[in-house]
Formats: structure tokens, C-alpha cells, sequence
């Protein structure tokens, strides 16, 4: 997972594009990867609260279904108040993020769901291994 920063306005425009309701009452409906989970709510949530403590930019410690969950919802004409850059501003900080995880994958290098980080070829023997025990049971 990767870390970005975002400024109290822009982590505001997030909170408004996330729907807590939705997420219990739509997830088998739309499919996971449109629904913001209560984590990733909690962590928008909790990022806006040390941001506005703090007086600036707060860290998000975000997936890839993550950013494209936001990616999905903040509309790049969003604005709060005088800044007409805010959805902008989120979009370019979310590609760049996403274009990192994208050049991580092509490199061969990707954490896996135990959180260890392993190569493509790591990954692919060891689930040529595994098909070979699955046919010899």
C-alpha cells in the first residue's frame, strides 16, 4: 500500500463523494469494486480529523482497489469555496498513485495477499506447484 497526502479541502471533497449507508446497503448490488468499504471511509475520515487538528495536508495509506474506488467517485470539476482545483488536484494525486502501483506490477514486483512482496516469477512457480499437486491428488 502507498501513502499520499491530501489538504483538508481536498479530503473534505472525499468525505462528500463517500456514502457510509452504501456500503452495507449496495456492496452485492454494485460490486466491490465501485463501494467504499467502512475502512476506507474511516480512513478519509481520520485523515480529515488530523488535517483540520494539525492545520495541513494529512496521509492516506491507500490500496489500488482504493484509489480506484476514489478515482471513480471524485469528479474532476469538484471545488470547495474559492478552489476550483480541488477535483483536479485529487484526480492527478490518485493517477500518479495509480501509475505507481501499475509500474510496480510490470516491474514483477507486487505484494500479495499475505503482504509479502514477491516477483511475477515467484508468483507463477509457485502456482505451477501448486497445479502440479492438484494433479497428482
Amino acid at each position: 500500500m502507498e501513502n499520499i497526502s491530501f489538504d483538508p479541502y481536498e479530503l473534505m471533497a472525499l468525505e462528500s463523494v463517500l456514502t457510509p449507508s452504501e456500503v452495507t446497503a449496495n456492496a452485492e448490488k454494485m460490486g466491490a469494486l465501485t463501494v467504499p468499504t467502512q475502512d476506507l471511509c474511516l480512513k478519509v475520515g481520520s485523515a480529515l480529523i488530523e488535517a483540520r487538528e494539525k492545520g495541513g495536508e494529512a496521509d492516506l495509506v491507500l490500496s489500488e482497489p482504493e484509489c480506484w474506488i476514489l478515482r471513480e467517485r471524485a469528479n474532476i470539476f469538484m471545488s470547495i469555496g474559492q478552489r476550483h482545483d480541488v477535483g483536479l488536484s485529487i484526480k492527478l494525486k490518485l493517477y500518479h498513485l495509480l501509475l505507481d502501483y501499475a509500474f510496480e506490477r510490470e516491474a514483477g514486483e507486487f505484494e500479495t495477499a499475505d503482504h509479502v512482496e514477491r516477483s511475477a516469477g515467484e508468483v507463477r512457480d509457485a502456482l505451477a506447484q501448486q497445479h502440479r499437486k492438484d494433479d497428482s491428488s
